[in-house]
């Protein structure tokens, strides 16, 4: 463990204890089991677990996930073992386009929404109100 990795950890223990939440579910706790992928390559690999989490726990609509399937699956396993510990060496600088960035961003924030979810055990999701107008 480097000393980067140790202030890490040990600023994250800090602050779970402070707010009441243990080390263990933390999303990228752990190092990366191999060598850190460059921004371009984060990216793309970003996409692509989205991708298979939407592929195994999505209906066909776009508009309701298993939360149950989606935890027993492959891609969310790969997930949380192979992807979240690089997202610590984040960097979207290398990508070039705004729009690039910004469908990063939205990749990233969806998988942490479905990640926490099936983490913390959510029973319930946000649904879509019809308009009243």
């Amino acid at each position: 463990m480097t000393l980067v990795d140790l202030l890490v950890k040990m600023r994250e223990e800090l602050l779970g204890r402070s707010l009441g939440i243990a080390w263990d579910e933390v999303l990228n706790q752990s190092a990366p089991a191999s060598a850190p992928l460059s921004g371009l390559e984060l990216a793309a690999a970003l996409k692509q677990g989205a991708n298979a989490l939407k592929t195994a726990a999505i209906d066909a609509e776009g508009r309701q996930v298993d939360y149950d399937r989606l935890s027993a699956s492959e891609a969310y396993a790969a997930l949380r073992h192979d992807l979240t510990p690089r997202l610590r060496d984040l960097d979207l600088s290398a990508l070039a386009a705004r729009e690039q960035r910004l469908a990063s961003w939205i990749n990233l924030y969806n998988v942490l929404v479905l990640d926490a979810t099936v983490a913390f055990g959510v029973s319930r999701g946000v649904t879509e109100r019809p308009s009243t107008a």
